[in-house]
């Protein structure tokens, strides 16, 4: 059984991969290897749910 992901743990993981992103491929895979599927997917949601936010006004 595995320790669910926190939310500082999906945002961190959203953090490193969207740098590794600015860095190219090599940097990518990196990431990649680095985290579980279930840490990637976390941070993939906190992506998605900060670019589906509305903006405040």
């Amino acid at each position: 059984m595995t320790n669910p992901i926190t939310p500082a743990e999906a945002h961190l993981v959203a953090a490193i991969a969207t740098i590794a992103a600015t860095k190219g491929p090599e940097a990518c895979h990196a990431v990649a290897s680095t985290f579980t599927q279930d840490q990637l997917a976390a941070g993939r949601q906190v992506l998605e749910d900060d670019l589906n936010q509305k903006p405040t006004q």
